[in-house]
């Protein structure tokens, strides 16, 4: 017996779409550079667990060349 996988695609739901476009919004911010306007415009669960500071030392540190 022989197994084909398949890929169900579906019709993204309006709160499906609203996280795309936020997810998009936050990396644009990131490839700007602009650490402390993604930190001021995440959610409130976020900015509990991640300081701005630590948020940016972090993605500063992710994106520096090596």
């Amino acid at each position: 017996m022989m197994l084909i996988p398949s890929i169900t695609f579906s019709t993204p739901t309006a709160k499906g779409h609203t996280a795309i476009v936020a997810a998009g919004q936050w990396l644009a911010l990131v490839d700007a550079a602009k650490y402390a306007a993604n930190w001021q415009t995440a959610a409130e669960y976020f900015k509990g667990a991640v300081t701005q500071e630590q948020l940016q030392q972090s993605l500063q540190a992710g994106r520096a060349p090596r």
